[in-house]
C-alpha cells in the first residue's frame, strides 16, 4: 500500500556545531508568539541566547549509543523461519478432511464388500474385522497422504499473503531502526535530520529511549516467534501474534521517527479511521487533525476529513498563513528560554496523539482478524465433532448387524446429500470476493459442508418416510402398520425417491452456513472500509 508523501523536512530549528546563529520565532504585532501555521521563515537572531548555546553544547556531546550492541543486533537479525514440520501437515490434512469422516466412509465400503474377504480370518467376527481394517487403513492413508502437504505448514507457506505483508513491515521497521540508531548515536555532523533527531532526543530522553527500546524489543520478539517451530501458522493465530508485535513497534516509531514520516503515516491513518466503524471515530479524527496541524500546518490541507474552514489555513505568495489560537508573550527575548522546551513538548504531545490513534486503529482491525480466525477454527472443530459422531453412528449400526442393502442405501443417501451440498457451497463461495484474506475461513466452510449435508441427507430420508406414513394413514384404520421398518426406508429399490429427498435435504445446512458467511462478509467489509486503500479509491 503506497502512502502519500509530503515535503515537510523536519523541525524548524537546526543547530550546526560551532555555529552562533540562532533561529527564533518572530512575534506578532500584539506581542504574542506566532502559531506554527503563521511561521513562514524565521530570521536569524543577532545574538545567541544562553539557553540556545547550552542546547548546542548538549547536542555536540551526545555521542553515546542509545541501544546496547547485542540488543540492536538481535533486533536487526534477519528472519529465520523454521522449516515445515510433518506434525503440522498431519493437523492440516486432518482439519480439511476430518479423519473420523474418512474412516466412516472407508469402513462402510469395507462392510458392503465384507462377504468377499472377511471370511479369510475365521476366528475374528466379520464386523470387528471390518472396523479394525477400516480404522487401520484410514490411519495409514492419512500418514502417507499428509507428507506432500508438509510444504504448506511453514511461516512462508501456510499463508503466503500474510507472510509477505509481515516481511515487508519488518524490513521497513528494521530500516527505520537502523537510520534512527545511526543518526542519534553518531557525532554531530552536517546531516540536518540527524541533528534534529538528536535535539528532540536530548529534550525528551526518557520518552525517546523508551520508544526506541519498545521498537527493538518488539522486533526481537517478532524474530523469535517467526523462528519458532510452531503449529500456529496453520491455525492462523501465529500470524496474529507476530502482527501484534509489529504493530506495537510501528506505533512506537511515531514517537521517534522524522516528522515527515510521522505526518505521512498520520494521513494514512486518518483515511483509514475515517471509513471505519470505530466507536470513538470522531474523537480520534479530531485528535489526528489537531496533531497534524501542529506538526505541519501546510500538510493539514491534505487531510481528507478536514474541511477548508477547519483547516484555518490560507496559501499566499509569502507562505502559509493561519488563524489558530496561540499563546501570548511579551517579547521574543522573554520566550527564548522556553522556545526549545515548548516546541518539543507540543511536538511530543502531538506525536503521542497520533500514536494513540494508530494503536486504536490497529486494535480495531486486530479484533476483526481474530474474529475471523476464531470463526474458522470453530468451523473446523464443528467438522471434527460431526465426523466423530458419524463414525460412532456407523459403529453402532455395524454392531447391531445392519444388513448390507441398508448400508448401501445409507451410503448412497449420504454421498448424494454431501455432493449436492458441496456443489451448492462452491457456487456460493464463487460469488464471494477474495480481496480480503480470511485465514482459511472459506476452506473451513467448504470442509464442514459435505459432512453436515451427508448426515442431513440420511436423516431427511427417514423424516420424510415417517411423515408420509403418518399423513397417508387413516386414524383408527386397523390396516395401518405404523412406521415403516428401516430396512424399507433405507433400500434403494423400495425407496428410490429417497435419492431426491437426500439431495433436497443436502441443501439445508447451507442455510446455516450462509448465515455464518454473512457474518464473515460483514467483518471483511469493516476491514476493507478501515483501510486507506479503499478510502483513496472511494
Amino acid at each position: 500500500m503506497e502512502h502519500s508523501q509530503n515535503s515537510n523536512t523536519g523541525f524548524q530549528k537546526t543547530v550546526q556545531p560551532g555555529s552562533t546563529d540562532t533561529t527564533v520565532p518572530e512575534t506578532l504585532a500584539n506581542g504574542s508568539a506566532p502559531a506554527p501555521s503563521q511561521i513562514i521563515q524565521p530570521e536569524p537572531a543577532a545574538d545567541s541566547h544562553p539557553a540556545i548555546l547550552a542546547a548546542e553544547e548538549q547536542l555536540a556531546g551526545s555521542h553515546s549509543t542509545i541501544l546496547a550492541d547485542d540488543e540492536y543486533k538481535a533486533a536487526m537479525a534477519p528472519l529465520k523461519p523454521q522449516p515445515a514440520t510433518y506434525w503440522a501437515s498431519l493437523i492440516l490434512t486432518g482439519s480439511i478432511v476430518p479423519i473420523p469422516s474418512a474412516a466412516a466412509t472407508i469402513t462402510a465400503t469395507l462392510y458392503i464388500t465384507s462377504s468377499d474377504w472377511a471370511t479369510f480370518i475365521p476366528f475374528v467376527p466379520p464386523h470387528l474385522l471390518v472396523i479394525f481394517v477400516g480404522a487401520f487403513g484410514t490411519l495409514l492413508i492419512w500418514l502417507i497422504a499428509s507428507w506432500p502437504f508438509k510444504r504448506f505448514t511453514s511461516f512462508d507457506s501456510a499463508d503466503v499473503r500474510s507472510a509477505g505483508h509481515l516481511k515487508r513491515h519488518l524490513l521497513a521497521l528494521k530500516s527505520a531502526l537502523r537510520v534512527l540508531h545511526e543518526s542519534v548515536s553518531s557525532p554531530v555532523s552536517e546531516d540536518e535530520r540527524g541533528n534534529v533527531l538528536r535535539a528532540f532526543r536530548n529534550a525528551h530522553p526518557q520518552d525517546y529511549d523508551l520508544a526506541l527500546d519498545t521498537i527493538c524489543s518488539c522486533l526481537v520478539e517478532a524474530n523469535r516467534q517467526v523462528a519458532s517451530d510452531r503449529l500456529n501458522w496453520i491455525m492462523g493465530s501465529g500470524y496474529i501474534g507476530v502482527w501484534n508485535f509489529v504493530q506495537r513497534a510501528e506505533e512506537a516509531l511515531l514517537t521517534v521517527a522524522p516528522r515527515e514520516h510521522v505526518i505521512r503515516e498520520a494521513m494514512h491513518d486518518e483515511a483509514s479511521i475515517d471509513g471505519s466503524t470505530i466507536a470513538n471515530r470522531d474523537y480520534i479524527l479530531s485528535n489526528t487533525k489537531t496533531a497534524v496541524k501542529l506538526l505541519s500546518p501546510s500538510a493539514s490541507i491534505y487531510l481528507k476529513s478536514l474541511s477548508a474552514q477547519d483547516q484555518g489555513l490560507t496559501l499566499t505568495n509569502n507562505g502559509v498563513q493561519g488563524n489558530s489560537p496561540v499563546p501570548t508573550v511579551t517579547s521574543p527575548l522573554q520566550m527564548q528560554d522556553k522556545v526549545l522546551s515548548l516546541t518539543t513538548e507540543l511536538e511530543l504531545e502531538a506525536r503521542n496523539a497520533l500514536r494513540d490513534a494508530r494503536q486504536t486503529l490497529n486494535e480495531f482491525r486486530s479484533g476483526l482478524w481474530e474474529g475471523l480466525i476464531t470463526l474458522r477454527n470453530q468451523l473446523f472443530g464443528t467438522a471434527l465433532i460431526t465426523a466423530f459422531l458419524t463414525y460412532i453412528l456407523l459403529f453402532v449400526a455395524i454392531g447391531a448387524g445392519i444388513n448390507v442393502e441398508s448400508m448401501k442405501a445409507a451410503l448412497v443417501f449420504y454421498l448424494v446429500g454431501a455432493t449436492v451440498g458441496i456443489f451448492s457451497r462452491l457456487y456460493t463461495e464463487s460469488q464471494t470476493s477474495s480481496a480480503i484474506d480470511d485465514y482459511g475461513l472459506t476452506v473451513a466452510r467448504v470442509a464442514v459442508t459435505p459432512l453436515v449435508s451427508g448426515l442431513a441427507g440420511i436423516a431427511g430420508v427417514l423424516v420424510v418416510a415417517i411423515l408420509s406414513i403418518n399423513i397417508l394413514n387413516t386414524p383408527g384404520d386397523p390396516s395401518n402398520h405404523g412406521l415403516p421398518p428401516l430396512g424399507v426406508v433405507y433400500d434403494i429399490v423400495k425407496n428410490s425417491q429417497g435419492i431426491v429427498v437426500a439431495a433436497l435435504f443436502g441443501l439445508t445446512p447451507n442455510r446455516l452456513i450462509n448465515f455464518l458467511q454473512q457474518r464473515a462478509d460483514n467483518t471483511k467489509t469493516q476491514l476493507k472500509n478501515s483501510s486507506a486503500q479503499s478510502q483513496n479509491n472511494a
